[in-house]
């Protein structure tokens, strides 16, 4: 059975770090905001493991005057969980919070590999793509709630 929750924010680092910094240390997995109350942090359960993890915060993209935008943020499923529905499951629950909390947009900086899933789902790239130092090529992509 699937189960999607609100988690704490140390339940997401162990598979933030194994994720999407498997080659940094478990600190580079705290992302700025993590602990504020407004932050929310979403586990997708598969028969009682945690398997995918992503975090929302109220914020607007750098640079763009956006009210009510959220973030999505060190959005990861485990690779051996990988092409079952959980990112897809765990991004639809991502856009509902913040939908229902008043947002009207929702953004994150993808990696380049991750467009397609992103796309599919009704995002948009916006602008070109860019380098995050010690992380790689990203797109900025949005989409309304």
């Amino acid at each position: 059975m699937t189960l999607i929750s609100r988690v704490s924010a140390s339940e997401v680092y162990p598979i933030r770090q194994q994720v999407l910094r498997p080659d940094d240390p478990p600190e580079a997995a705290v992302f700025p905001g993590d602990d504020l109350e407004s932050t929310c942090h979403m586990g997708i359960y598969e028969e009682g493991s945690l398997v995918g993890i992503a975090s929302l915060y109220p914020e607007g993209p750098e640079g763009a005057d956006l009210e009510n935008a959220w973030r999505v943020r060190g959005m990861a499923v485990l690779p051996e969980h990988h092409g079952r529905g959980f990112g897809s499951k765990l991004l639809q629950a991502c856009m509902a919070y913040a939908s229902a909390h008043g947002g009207t947009q929702l953004w994150c900086n993808a990696r380049i590999m991750s467009r397609p899933f992103y796309e599919l789902r009704g995002l948009n790239i916006v602008g070109d793509a860019f380098e995050i130092p010690g992380v790689g090529p990203h797109y900025r992509m949005m989409c309304p709630l």
